[in-house]
């Protein structure tokens, strides 16, 4: 759905969670841990804060806190994956795509 309405999908979790279960494969990888957290996805959205994101982490939490700081940074069209990477009917189960995070 993401790439069908021209957004990005990014998955906010941390490296070690990435190496453990892969990355869905249209997701960058911007750690909200990550003290430049904004600047990252500043420099993957071009800086338009009307592109529309979805945030993924493992089961939605972290995308919750995400959310949270990228709309006080002024984005307007951030959503999150419904049960993350591995959460019940997350993207894991349902089977969709991953690839191995180097």
């Amino acid at each position: 759905m993401v790439r069908r309405t021209g957004g990005l999908l990014i998955d906010v979790r941390t490296p070690e969670e990435w190496k453990q279960t892969g990355v869905p494969v249209t997701a960058h990888t911007v750690s909200v841990d990550d003290s430049d957290f904004i600047y990252q996805v500043d420099r993957i959205t071009g800086g338009d804060k009307n592109q529309r994101i979805a945030l993924i982490c493992r089961t939605g939490d972290l995308s919750g806190q995400a959310r949270e700081r990228l709309i006080k940074a002024g984005y307007q069209n951030v959503t999150i994956v419904a049960g993350g990477v591995s959460g019940p009917n997350g993207w894991i189960d349902a089977d969709l795509p991953v690839r191995p995070y180097r």
